[in-house]
Protein backbone atom coordinates (compact mmCIF):
# COMPACT_ATOMS: atom_id res chain seq x y z
CA UNK A 1 0.00 0.00 0.00
CA UNK A 2 1.34 3.45 -0.91
CA UNK A 3 2.27 5.86 1.88
CA UNK A 4 2.07 9.65 1.55
CA UNK A 5 2.82 12.66 3.74
CA UNK A 6 0.34 15.43 4.51
CA UNK A 7 0.83 18.16 7.11
CA UNK A 8 -1.69 18.47 9.93
CA UNK A 9 -3.37 21.53 8.36
CA UNK A 10 -4.36 19.41 5.30
CA UNK A 11 -6.82 17.41 7.43
CA UNK A 12 -10.38 18.75 7.77
CA UNK A 13 -13.88 17.25 8.16
CA UNK A 14 -12.71 13.65 7.82
CA UNK A 15 -10.81 14.32 4.59
CA UNK A 16 -7.21 15.04 3.70
CA UNK A 17 -6.44 17.36 0.76
CA UNK A 18 -3.01 16.97 -0.81
CA UNK A 19 -0.93 19.85 -2.18
CA UNK A 20 -0.32 20.24 -5.92
CA UNK A 21 3.00 18.38 -5.92
CA UNK A 22 1.68 15.36 -4.03
CA UNK A 23 -1.52 15.38 -6.11
CA UNK A 24 0.54 15.26 -9.29
CA UNK A 25 2.50 12.32 -7.89
CA UNK A 26 -0.71 10.47 -6.97
CA UNK A 27 -2.66 10.94 -10.20
CA UNK A 28 -0.04 11.34 -12.94
CA UNK A 29 3.02 9.45 -11.75
CA UNK A 30 1.46 6.54 -9.83
CA UNK A 31 -1.86 6.68 -11.74
CA UNK A 32 -3.93 5.85 -8.69
CA UNK A 33 -7.69 6.06 -9.11
CA UNK A 34 -10.68 6.85 -6.92
CA UNK A 35 -11.56 4.16 -4.40
CA UNK A 36 -7.99 2.95 -3.85
CA UNK A 37 -6.70 2.74 -0.28
CA UNK A 38 -3.56 4.61 0.77
CA UNK A 39 -1.70 5.34 4.00
CA UNK A 40 -1.14 8.95 5.02
CA UNK A 41 1.12 10.10 7.84
CA UNK A 42 1.23 13.56 9.35
CA UNK A 43 4.75 13.63 10.79
CA UNK A 44 3.56 13.59 14.39
CA UNK A 45 3.37 9.81 14.74
CA UNK A 46 -0.14 9.11 13.44
CA UNK A 47 -0.96 6.97 10.41
CA UNK A 48 -4.28 7.30 8.58
CA UNK A 49 -5.87 4.65 6.40
CA UNK A 50 -7.60 6.61 3.63
CA UNK A 51 -9.63 5.99 0.49
CA UNK A 52 -9.08 8.28 -2.49
CA UNK A 53 -12.27 10.28 -3.02
CA UNK A 54 -11.17 12.49 -5.91
CA UNK A 55 -8.11 12.43 -8.15
CA UNK A 56 -6.96 15.45 -10.14
CA UNK A 57 -5.22 18.78 -9.60
CA UNK A 58 -6.09 18.59 -5.87
CA UNK A 59 -6.49 14.99 -4.68
CA UNK A 60 -8.70 14.32 -1.68
CA UNK A 61 -8.92 11.19 0.43
CA UNK A 62 -11.51 10.15 3.01
CA UNK A 63 -10.02 9.11 6.37
CA UNK A 64 -11.26 5.63 7.26
CA UNK A 65 -9.15 4.90 10.34
CA UNK A 66 -6.33 6.47 12.32
CA UNK A 67 -3.82 4.83 14.61
CA UNK A 68 -0.68 5.75 16.46
CA UNK A 69 2.45 4.63 14.63
CA UNK A 70 4.62 2.58 17.00
CA UNK A 71 7.06 1.42 14.31
CA UNK A 72 8.87 4.76 13.94
CA UNK A 73 11.75 5.40 16.32
CA UNK A 74 12.11 8.60 18.29
CA UNK A 75 15.76 8.80 17.30
CA UNK A 76 16.75 11.54 14.86
CA UNK A 77 19.63 10.89 12.51
CA UNK A 78 21.84 13.43 10.74
CA UNK A 79 24.04 12.21 7.91
CA UNK A 80 27.01 14.21 6.61
CA UNK A 81 29.27 13.49 3.68
CA UNK A 82 32.76 14.87 3.21
CA UNK A 83 33.44 15.83 -0.38
CA UNK A 84 37.12 15.82 -1.34
CA UNK A 85 38.74 17.91 -4.05
CA UNK A 86 39.24 16.34 -7.43
CA UNK A 87 42.80 16.38 -8.71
Amino acid sequence: MRRFFASADCFADGFVTFDASESNHICRVLRLSEGENILVWDGSGTDYLCELASVGARCRARVLKSERNTRETACELALFQAVIKNE
